[in-house]
């Protein structure tokens, strides 16, 4: 992934790389690079996804949390996720 953004300044290419740091446990590295590939909320909500996936509710629910208040216009998004949490809770 590295050697690919030295050709290209791509945000997939940042999204793929964070979806790696975050399986290889490195979640503020993968945090960073879902913040390049689009903005502080969408690293939030991505990251959360991520433990939302894993299991880890409690951190995403933080993590939707911070998209949240990082950026109030992120609601639907983050409170759909926020929504699944609820659901997988129970």
């Amino acid at each position: 992934f590295e050697e690919a953004l030295k050709l290209s300044n791509n945000k997939k290419i940042y999204n793929n790389m964070a979806l790696a740091l975050s399986r290889s446990g490195k979640d503020s590295e993968a945090f960073n690079n879902f913040k390049k590939a689009g903005n502080e909320a969408s690293a939030y909500n991505n990251i959360g996804y991520i433990y939302l996936v894993d299991g880890r509710k409690e951190k995403a629910a933080e993590s939707f949390e911070k998209a949240l208040e990082t950026n109030p216009g992120f609601y639907v998004k983050a409170h759909e996720n926020m929504e699944k949490i609820k659901g997988t809770a129970e």
